[in-house]
Protein backbone atom coordinates (compact mmCIF):
# COMPACT_ATOMS: atom_id res chain seq x y z
CA UNK A 1 0.00 0.00 0.00
CA UNK A 2 2.62 2.21 1.00
CA UNK A 3 4.08 2.12 -2.52
CA UNK A 4 0.99 3.21 -4.10
CA UNK A 5 0.74 5.93 -2.36
CA UNK A 6 4.10 7.65 -2.33
CA UNK A 7 3.46 6.73 -6.42
CA UNK A 8 0.93 8.85 -6.43
CA UNK A 9 2.52 11.69 -3.83
CA UNK A 10 5.21 11.76 -7.35
CA UNK A 11 2.42 11.55 -10.26
CA UNK A 12 0.51 14.60 -7.76
CA UNK A 13 3.82 16.82 -8.15
CA UNK A 14 3.60 17.11 -11.62
CA UNK A 15 1.29 20.01 -13.38
CA UNK A 16 -0.26 17.91 -15.25
CA UNK A 17 -2.96 20.32 -16.14
CA UNK A 18 -4.94 20.93 -19.35
CA UNK A 19 -3.28 21.90 -21.83
CA UNK A 20 0.01 21.97 -20.07
CA UNK A 21 1.43 19.32 -23.10
CA UNK A 22 5.20 20.22 -21.90
CA UNK A 23 3.85 18.54 -18.41
CA UNK A 24 1.84 15.89 -19.93
CA UNK A 25 5.20 15.18 -21.82
CA UNK A 26 7.66 15.17 -18.80
CA UNK A 27 4.79 12.90 -16.49
CA UNK A 28 4.52 10.42 -19.43
CA UNK A 29 8.43 9.99 -19.89
CA UNK A 30 8.30 9.32 -15.57
CA UNK A 31 5.93 6.84 -16.19
CA UNK A 32 7.94 5.42 -18.98
CA UNK A 33 11.25 5.46 -16.73
CA UNK A 34 9.34 3.73 -14.02
CA UNK A 35 7.90 0.91 -16.46
CA UNK A 36 11.47 0.30 -17.67
CA UNK A 37 12.96 -0.11 -14.23
CA UNK A 38 10.88 -3.17 -13.32
CA UNK A 39 10.80 -4.33 -17.54
CA UNK A 40 7.93 -4.04 -18.40
CA UNK A 41 6.88 -4.23 -22.49
CA UNK A 42 5.11 -1.22 -22.43
CA UNK A 43 4.21 1.29 -26.07
CA UNK A 44 3.88 4.89 -26.32
CA UNK A 45 1.51 7.01 -28.68
CA UNK A 46 1.18 10.57 -28.80
CA UNK A 47 -2.29 11.36 -31.07
CA UNK A 48 -3.02 15.20 -30.73
CA UNK A 49 0.48 15.40 -29.33
CA UNK A 50 -0.90 14.04 -25.99
CA UNK A 51 0.87 10.68 -24.83
CA UNK A 52 -0.99 7.35 -24.18
CA UNK A 53 1.30 4.65 -22.90
CA UNK A 54 0.43 1.07 -22.67
CA UNK A 55 1.46 -2.72 -21.76
CA UNK A 56 -0.55 -5.87 -22.71
CA UNK A 57 0.08 -9.27 -23.03
CA UNK A 58 2.26 -10.00 -25.99
CA UNK A 59 -0.45 -11.31 -27.85
CA UNK A 60 -1.91 -7.67 -27.88
CA UNK A 61 -4.73 -8.46 -27.15
CA UNK A 62 -6.63 -8.64 -23.46
CA UNK A 63 -10.10 -9.30 -22.16
CA UNK A 64 -9.40 -6.79 -18.91
CA UNK A 65 -7.88 -3.23 -19.93
CA UNK A 66 -7.40 -1.12 -16.24
CA UNK A 67 -7.57 2.43 -18.05
CA UNK A 68 -6.74 5.46 -16.31
CA UNK A 69 -5.28 9.11 -16.75
CA UNK A 70 -2.92 11.67 -15.23
CA UNK A 71 -4.14 14.75 -17.14
CA UNK A 72 -6.06 16.76 -14.34
CA UNK A 73 -8.33 19.80 -14.61
CA UNK A 74 -5.97 23.22 -13.73
CA UNK A 75 -5.90 24.40 -10.42
CA UNK A 76 -3.25 26.80 -8.75
CA UNK A 77 0.10 25.03 -7.90
CA UNK A 78 -0.73 24.75 -4.31
CA UNK A 79 -2.71 22.07 -5.37
CA UNK A 80 0.72 19.52 -6.66
CA UNK A 81 1.79 19.89 -3.29
CA UNK A 82 0.83 16.14 -1.75
CA UNK A 83 -0.54 16.30 1.66
CA UNK A 84 -0.84 13.03 3.73
CA UNK A 85 -3.51 13.82 7.18
CA UNK A 86 -5.07 11.55 9.02
CA UNK A 87 -4.37 8.56 6.68
CA UNK A 88 -5.59 10.72 4.00
CA UNK A 89 -3.78 11.50 0.74
CA UNK A 90 -4.79 15.28 -0.58
CA UNK A 91 -3.53 17.11 -3.73
CA UNK A 92 -4.33 17.41 -7.27
CA UNK A 93 -5.18 13.88 -8.74
CA UNK A 94 -5.09 11.99 -5.63
CA UNK A 95 -8.78 11.09 -6.39
CA UNK A 96 -9.36 11.80 -9.92
CA UNK A 97 -7.30 10.16 -11.57
CA UNK A 98 -3.72 9.83 -10.58
CA UNK A 99 -4.31 7.01 -7.65
CA UNK A 100 -5.84 5.13 -10.06
CA UNK A 101 -2.48 5.50 -12.55
CA UNK A 102 -0.18 4.52 -9.53
CA UNK A 103 -2.60 1.44 -8.48
CA UNK A 104 -2.70 0.20 -12.06
CA UNK A 105 1.14 0.65 -12.28
CA UNK A 106 1.91 -1.40 -8.86
CA UNK A 107 -0.57 -4.14 -9.86
CA UNK A 108 0.63 -4.85 -13.07
CA UNK A 109 3.89 -4.58 -11.59
CA UNK A 110 3.74 -7.10 -8.82
CA UNK A 111 1.36 -9.44 -11.05
CA UNK A 112 4.10 -9.74 -13.63
CA UNK A 113 7.07 -10.25 -10.28
CA UNK A 114 4.73 -13.37 -9.13
CA UNK A 115 4.24 -14.76 -12.90
CA UNK A 116 8.32 -14.25 -13.35
CA UNK A 117 8.91 -16.38 -10.18
CA UNK A 118 6.58 -18.92 -11.81
CA UNK A 119 8.60 -18.90 -14.84
CA UNK A 120 6.04 -16.87 -16.78
CA UNK A 121 5.82 -13.34 -18.24
CA UNK A 122 4.15 -10.74 -19.94
CA UNK A 123 2.81 -13.06 -22.44
CA UNK A 124 0.57 -14.45 -19.45
CA UNK A 125 -0.76 -11.31 -18.11
CA UNK A 126 -4.37 -11.96 -17.53
CA UNK A 127 -4.75 -7.97 -17.79
CA UNK A 128 -3.47 -5.11 -19.62
CA UNK A 129 -3.31 -1.07 -18.90
CA UNK A 130 -3.79 2.20 -20.65
CA UNK A 131 -2.72 5.26 -19.01
CA UNK A 132 -3.77 8.50 -21.30
CA UNK A 133 -2.71 12.25 -20.32
CA UNK A 134 -6.49 13.25 -22.31
CA UNK A 135 -9.03 12.48 -20.26
CA UNK A 136 -9.59 15.82 -18.91
CA UNK A 137 -8.97 17.17 -22.83
CA UNK A 138 -12.08 17.63 -24.84
CA UNK A 139 -11.14 15.82 -27.60
CA UNK A 140 -12.57 12.65 -29.18
CA UNK A 141 -9.23 10.85 -30.28
CA UNK A 142 -8.36 7.99 -28.69
CA UNK A 143 -5.20 5.28 -29.18
CA UNK A 144 -6.45 2.58 -30.39
CA UNK A 145 -4.83 -0.86 -27.84
CA UNK A 146 -4.99 -3.71 -29.75
CA UNK A 147 -5.96 -3.91 -33.30
CA UNK A 148 -9.16 -2.76 -33.92
CA UNK A 149 -10.11 -2.95 -30.71
CA UNK A 150 -10.35 0.75 -29.78
CA UNK A 151 -9.99 1.95 -25.81
CA UNK A 152 -13.21 2.87 -24.53
CA UNK A 153 -14.12 4.75 -21.28
CA UNK A 154 -17.45 4.31 -19.44
CA UNK A 155 -17.42 8.41 -19.78
CA UNK A 156 -16.23 9.81 -22.77
CA UNK A 157 -14.94 13.40 -22.72
CA UNK A 158 -18.04 14.45 -24.66
CA UNK A 159 -20.38 13.63 -22.26
CA UNK A 160 -21.62 10.35 -23.78
CA UNK A 161 -21.75 7.65 -21.43
CA UNK A 162 -23.11 4.80 -23.44
CA UNK A 163 -19.59 3.14 -23.71
CA UNK A 164 -19.25 3.43 -27.30
CA UNK A 165 -15.83 3.35 -28.66
CA UNK A 166 -13.51 6.35 -29.28
CA UNK A 167 -10.87 5.09 -32.13
CA UNK A 168 -7.54 6.72 -32.51
CA UNK A 169 -6.23 7.32 -36.09
CA UNK A 170 -3.37 5.08 -36.34
CA UNK A 171 -3.16 1.09 -35.49
CA UNK A 172 -1.29 1.71 -31.96
CA UNK A 173 1.99 -0.51 -32.73
CA UNK A 174 2.67 2.04 -35.19
CA UNK A 175 3.76 4.30 -32.15
CA UNK A 176 7.06 4.17 -30.21
CA UNK A 177 7.32 1.11 -27.85
CA UNK A 178 9.06 0.62 -24.49
CA UNK A 179 12.82 -0.16 -24.05
CA UNK A 180 11.52 -3.98 -24.70
CA UNK A 181 8.91 -3.37 -27.09
CA UNK A 182 9.11 -4.04 -31.13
Amino acid sequence: MREIVELTKTLIRFKTRTPDTDELHHCARYIQAWLDRYDVVYHRQDVAGIPSIWALPHTGRTKILLVTHFDVVNGPDTLFVPVEKDGMLYGRGAVDDKYAVALSLVLFKNTLAALRRQSGGQADMSFGILITGDEERRTRRRPRTSRGNAATHSKRADGDDSGTPLQGRQDPFSGSPGKNGP
